[in-house]
């Protein structure tokens, strides 16, 4: 059974966020977008890969379109909507 693409892209951010933190602990309903990944929420930079890759797997949006640099320049949530709403899009981060 193939998985439908979400087209909720901030709605997904939460919950992969939710995902890396433990969703017992944090519910995806909690996540701020507006706060820092890594700051705030302490996501080190080998969750953030791991949380790219799975939400580019479930949005269907290539990890190739983005590079070290854009996702080393990707700090809060919004930031992440922004960056695979602009991929989903075919435009190049």
């Amino acid at each position: 059974m193939t998985e439908t693409p979400s087209t909720d892209i901030p709605a997904a951010v939460r919950a992969q966020v939710a995902r890396m933190l433990r969703p017992e602990i944090v519910p995806p309903e909690a996540i701020d977008l507006r706060c820092s990944l890594t700051r705030e929420y302490g996501l080190t930079s080998m969750k953030m890969v791991l949380m790219m890759t799975g939400l580019c797997e479930r949005l269907d949006v290539q990890l190739s379109c983005f590079t070290d640099r854009d996702i080393a320049g990707i700090d809060t949530g919004h930031d992440l909507v922004a960056a695979l709403e602009q991929a989903r899009q075919g435009d190049p981060t």
